[in-house]
């Protein structure tokens, strides 16, 4: 019966390590995507009437198109300000689409073209405030 309990144990143990383990890689991510988000910059001679949508003031039921809307125009920012090549840009882009997996259930029109349009370095600082606020929904 002492080997039933040990085997019980171990497995109990491998579980419970092998379930906590994703959390630590989110959260890790999570912060690496703050980082770089404080650091990127764009060069506003290459991109100087860049508009983009730009999620603010985000009612709840609307985080998830929030979310897709930043995406979407990261796109736009990449192709028109020649920074889809930047390593930096990159990992802000799949961290989003990686980081959070948030599912829409709104009722409310939430489209994209219902933000207001910011310049780059506006819409920037709106994508760190995103991230506050998705990462204070899914700790």
């Amino acid at each position: 019966m002492s080997a039933l309990h040990w085997i019980c144990a171990l497995t109990l143990a491998l579980v419970c390590s092998l379930s906590a383990q994703p959390v630590k890689r989110s959260i890790a991510g999570r912060e690496q995507l703050k980082g770089v988000l404080a650091d990127f910059k764009v060069n506003k001679a290459k991109c100087p009437d860049t508009r983009l949508y730009s999620p603010t003031n985000i009612h709840q039921d609307c985080l998830s198109s929030a979310l897709n809307c930043t995406i979407e125009e990261l796109t736009v920012l990449g192709a028109e300000c020649e920074v889809n090549q930047d390593s930096r840009f990159k990992l802000i882009k799949n961290g989003l689409i990686r980081q959070w997996n948030i599912t829409s259930n709104s009722t409310r029109d939430c489209r994209c073209e219902l933000y207001e349009q910011t310049d780059v370095e506006q819409f920037l600082n709106n994508i760190k405030s995103l991230v506050q606020r998705l990462n204070s929904i899914t700790q």
